[in-house]
Parts: C-alpha cells; sequence; structure tokens
C-alpha cells in the first residue's frame, strides 16, 4: 500500500510539471527538507510541490478501504514521527525499525527463517533511494530533473532557487545521505549502500518490463505548508550594556574581547546571554575577579598575618595583620614594592624554589604566612 501512495505523489508530481506550476519545484517526501525550508528558507516555501508525502497517501488510501483500521508507518526515518503528529488524521503511529527490532526481540520473534518475498515489483519501489522518485517518472523534455542528498547539499541548493539561479528543474531532495534507504534509525539489519541499491532496483524492476500503478485516488492531495520561520528580536543597546555591567563591563575598555567565552567580543558574548545561549559566568576575566574578590575577603578576615608575592618578589597583596605588624596605614603604598622594603626577602625566594609555604615567627602570637604568587 506504501508503493501505492509513492505511485499517486509522482503522479502528481507530473502533473505539477506538465502544468509548468512553477519554473523551480521540489519534492516533498522528505519532511525533513520540508520542515528546513519553514523554519530557515520560507522563501521558498512557494517552491515546495503542494503534495502530500507518500507515508499521508497511502494512510489516507488505507483509512478510505478500511475506515476504522488504525495506520502504523514503519521505516528508518525519526522525522515521520513528526510529520505523523503534525498532520493528525493520516497515519496514526510511526514506529522505526531499530523500535520494530527491539518489540521482536521482547517478543522473541525470529524473521531469520521466513522466506522472504519480494511482493509486487514495480517502479515506485525505486523511492527510497536517492534520485528514486525521478526513476520513476515520466520525465518531461521542458525540465531538469535533479536528485539532491544530505543536508549541506540541500541547503546549497535551496540557497540556488532563493537567489533565482535555477528555471525550469524539479529537484528530488533528501535530508540523508542516499536517501531513505540509509535512514538514521535503520535498526541493527543495516545494509551498505551500494548493496542496498542493488536489492531495491532488483526488487523494483522485472527483468521483461518496467510496470507500475495505475490509481487516481479521489480524495485532495494537496498539502499546505506554512511559514515557521522564528525571528530573534535582538537586544537594544540599553539591554546589551546592563548584561555588560552584570560582568564588570562599564566602559569599552573593559570588553577584552578575549574570546575565552567562545565569542568573538564581549557584545557578542551579551547577546548570547540575552537569547539564554551562554551563562555572565562563562566570562574568565570575570570569574577570576570575582574569585580574587573573595579571596581578598577572606585574607582581610583572617587573624593571621598574610603577605603576598609575584615571580619577582613585588608585594602583590598584603592584609590588615600584617600591616598592624609593620606599622603600615595604607596598604596600597606597599603594593607592587620588593618586598625587601618591609622583610628579609630570602623566605619568599625559598618559597618559590621548593614550591610550598614557609611559616615565620614574628611575635610569640601571631604567625606570618608568605603565599607565592608566581603565576603573576
Amino acid at each position: 500500500m506504501r508503493l501505492q501512495g509513492a505511485f499517486v505523489v509522482k503522479s502528481r508530481y507530473e502533473e505539477l510539471i506538465e502544468q509548468k506550476w512553477k519554473s523551480t519545484i521540489i519534492s516533498t517526501c522528505c519532511p525533513t527538507v520540508v520542515k528546513l525550508i519553514q523554519r530557515h528558507y520560507p522563501e521558498v516555501i512557494k517552491n515546495l510541490a503542494p503534495v502530500l508525502s507518500p507515508m499521508q497517501v497511502h494512510a489516507k488510501l488505507i483509512k478510505q478501504r478500511h475506515p476504522d483500521a488504525l495506520v502504523v508507518f514503519i521505516g528508518p526515518c525519526i522525522s515521520k514521527k513528526d510529520e505523523c503528529q503534525r498532520y493528525p488524521g493520516m497515519a496514526d503511529y510511526v514506529l522505526t525499525f531499530e523500535e520494530l527490532n527491539e518489540w521482536f526481540d521482547e517478543k522473541e520473534i525470529n524473521l531469520s527463517d521466513s522466506t522472504e518475498d519480494a511482493g509486487t515489483r514495480c517502479l515506485s519501489r525505486f523511492f527510497p533511494v536517492s534520485g528514486g522518485i525521478i526513476k520513476t517518472m515520466n520525465i518531461h523534455t521542458d525540465y531538469s530533473y535533479i536528485a539532491v542528498d544530505e543536508m549541506e547539499n540541500c541547503i546549497n541548493a535551496i540557497k540556488e532557487i532563493s537567489q533565482g539561479k535555477l528555471e525550469n528543474c524539479f529537484i528530488e531532495m533528501s535530508a540523508c545521505k542516499g536517501s531513505c534507504v540509509k535512514g538514521p534509525i535503520a535498526g541493527k539489519h543495516k545494509v551498505p549502500m551500494i548493496t542496498s541499491q542493488i536489492k531495491i532496483a532488483e526488487f523494483a524492476t522485472d527483468k521483461n518490463k518496467a510496470s507500475d500503478y495505475d490509481i487516481k485516488p479521489n480524495f485532495d492531495l494537496a498539502q499546505k505548508v506554512k511559514n515557521e520561520q522564528i525571528i530573534f528580536q535582538p537586544p537594544d543597546e540599553a539591554q546589551i550594556s546592563a548584561i555588560l555591567k552584570k560582568i564588570g563591563k562599564n566602559s569599552i575598555a573593559d570588553e577584552l574581547n578575549c574570546g575565552t567565552c567562545g565569542y568573538s567580543s564581549c557584545r557578542g558574548k551579551a547577546i548570547a546571554v540575552y537569547f539564554g545561549k551562554a551563562e555572565i559566568s562563562m566570562c574568565l576575566p570575570y570569574m577570576k575577579e570575582r574569585a580574587e574578590s573573595f579571596s581578598d575577603i577572606i585574607i582581610n578576615a583572617t587573624p593571621n598575618s598574610i603577605i603576598t608575592v609575584d615571580s619577582n618578589l613585588n608585594i602583590y597583596q598584603i592584609n590588615n595583620s600584617a600591616c598592624k605588624i609593620f606599622g603600615i596605614n595604607d596598604p596600597h603604598d606597599l603594593i607592587s614594592a620588593p618586598v625587601s622594603r618591609i622583610m628579609d626577602e630570602f623566605d619568599f625566594a625559598n618559597a618559590f624554589v621548593t614550591e610550598e609555604h614557609t611559616k615565620k615567627q614574628q611575635t610569640k602570637s601571631l604567625s606570618l604566612y608568605a603565599c607565592p604568587r608566581s603565576f603573576l
């Protein structure tokens, strides 16, 4: 029955080409391609053939003959699940081959001993392979017939159509390389690409003749494809500035554009934060400043006297307790000054060499710890 749906779809494509419905016509069998155009290239929706997919058509054919039937589509495609939900009243359920295999395993059903039956040999069996739709069609000499598979190739083709570079073309598009025969959820019995194509060709044609169905459905085949593009309104200058201030960027001079967050500029990072694509904490200078600020609070709150120096033995940090010992009124007077101005620098040099903290008794009740900042 699915093959009958494919025949009906290709027949409608032929009618559209005969009528010269559009100069460039894109097939609508692949729901991923349709969704791609809806979301990102809505200007090309007008080129999508207004035809139901083979799954939808064969589901309608089944329900027309058996109104109470539940229709289950089985295949290697995840997108068919979305198509089933978006267009109710046709296929009721969609299973992937992987899910079917798991079901067989659960029920201990083994198909290895079953006799393989090719079933009806017809051209519509070509549909699952890249270029298969075109193989089933009667060729109109005024049109070029092109098969495009894989997302990148489809996107490039769509861009050409959008730019008006193509004329009198029927383009068969499939998101998967090799089309449906190489769908992502093919299950455990995956067959190599060429082997799959040969096998389908054997099932699709008889040695003596190439035949197909002769069906003319009495229901509407039209597919209405809506524009689903999501347009993001970028943040204004005030919103960007507010986010930048939260990460300590109060002026252009503060915008280091170091790139460690993954964005080329601080403004780009702020825009990503606005859209919820990044966290404010994803900023190395900001986190470093916060960590140092937090360490300053701890160092100044401790009763121990602490002095930290850089690799040149210049004072980087001195807390309140140390200032009291050395009679220093303003600690800023010593920042960046040689530690030798207030004490013997040997202890600090020894700390760098041994990579261990040193401890020196200054009074009976107070100790001094030197923490070298060799990374500065």
